[in-house]
């Protein structure tokens, strides 16, 4: 009519998802076609709209999102074809993207052939929510993506979903910051905590650091970590693509039960440092450790130093154990491998050895 297609309610139904097209298409001018879709299946509406931006946007390579669970999205077609967007919300319910579960999703924002920007982006499980700026690369193959916002209490176990951090972490994340991935490689900055968690199975009440990220690189600076009294501080890079690392980490009021053997009913506290070097797979250690007070059971035998370095596998340490009246120096070189003896010698000197022989038995 007049240079202008006109579009009645259309409707496509597959069952699992619906979609209805309407508006005007001018001759000339900005397209208004409302667009509806509403889908139990995501992946399967993830398909269609694959095929949709494909045949709106000629020519170009466009991928699938990735998507799973049920949702809908309302919103409005304009521009021309071959550069036609899409202004509009998604919701959606037990949503996964990328094999990362993101619960209840609530989004605004806009779509064409390249890039899905989404200004207002909410995701919530339970309690857990994330909040901010998000946007997807939706050329083939897909694989970029950026970040500008917030999280709160989110499980940690879904970051290693969108990024390779080379180790494994666990419990309640919650952060501040921005970060962009582009071919595997990251750069961003923010704040980190994480209560109630682990890394690679050695738990701790809560975790902070400062992140700065830089390609394969990453550096946690001022880290704190605490687990009841016992609390480590320092700062540690990384770079996953060499797998290597450094870092430096001090301690205090760290138990000495931990670095016992079970039944070893080794007590005190100490101060620790350890400097880090190596690789994540075989990682170089550096360590002392220094107690006032050390009791094997109901005996104290004064106070204690530890050294010991690993190094690809192989334990050199050095214990020292003294008080005004005794002293007692061990040395020893071991494997980590399991079936290895405990061997060394040991010197002393002023003291009865029956309670410290517990110590290499």
């Amino acid at each position: 009519d007049e240079g202008t297609l006109t579009l009645s309610a259309s409707h496509f139904d597959t069952g699992s998802t619906t979609a209805s097209l309407s508006g005007l298409y001018p001759w000339s001018g900005a397209a208004e076609l409302s667009v509806e879709i509403g889908s139990s299946d995501l992946r399967e509406a993830d398909h269609l709209q694959q095929i949709l931006r494909g045949l709106l946007h000629p020519g170009e390579s466009v991928s699938l999102l990735s998507l799973e669970g049920s949702g809908d999205l309302g919103g409005v077609l304009t521009g021309r074809m071959p550069a036609l967007t899409c202004p509009g919300r998604f919701r959606g319910a037990d949503v996964r993207f990328r094999e990362v579960a993101f619960g209840r999703l609530d989004a605004q924002g806009v779509i064409d052939a390249a890039h899905m920007r989404l200004e207002t982006f909410h995701a919530q499980q339970g309690s857990s929510e994330i909040n901010g700026e998000v946007i997807l690369d939706l050329t083939e193959p897909a694989s970029g993506w950026s970040f500008d916002g917030t999280i709160n209490a989110w499980p940690a176990s879904d970051i290693g979903g969108l990024i390779a951090l080379g180790f494994d972490v666990t419990g309640a994340l919650s952060a501040a910051g921005s970060v962009v991935s582009e071919d595997g490689q990251y750069t961003g900055q923010g704040t980190i905590t994480v209560e109630a968690g682990s890394i690679n199975g050695v738990s701790f009440d809560e975790g902070r650091t400062e992140v700065v990220l830089r390609g394969h690189q990453a550096e946690l600076k001022s880290i704190v970590i605490s687990r009841s009294d016992a609390n480590v501080s320092g700062q540690l890079q990384l770079d996953s693509g060499a797998r290597r690392l450094v870092g430096r980490l001090e301690g205090s009021e760290l138990p000495l039960a931990a670095f016992g053997r079970e039944g070893f009913e080794l007590q005190g506290v100490a101060r620790g440092e350890l400097q880090l070097t190596g690789t994540l797979d075989e990682p170089t250690l550096e360590m002392t450790l220094s107690a006032p007070k050390v009791s094997l059971g109901k005996t104290t035998i004064g106070a204690g130093r530890l050294e010991a370095k690993v190094d690809r596998g192989v334990v050199a340490a050095k214990l020292t154990l003294e008080d005004p009246a005794f002293k007692l120096e061990a040395g020893s070189r071991f494997r980590l491998s399991s079936g290895n003896p405990f061997e060394g010698e040991v010197h002393w000197q002023g003291a009865d050895l029956g309670p410290w022989v517990r110590v290499f038995r």
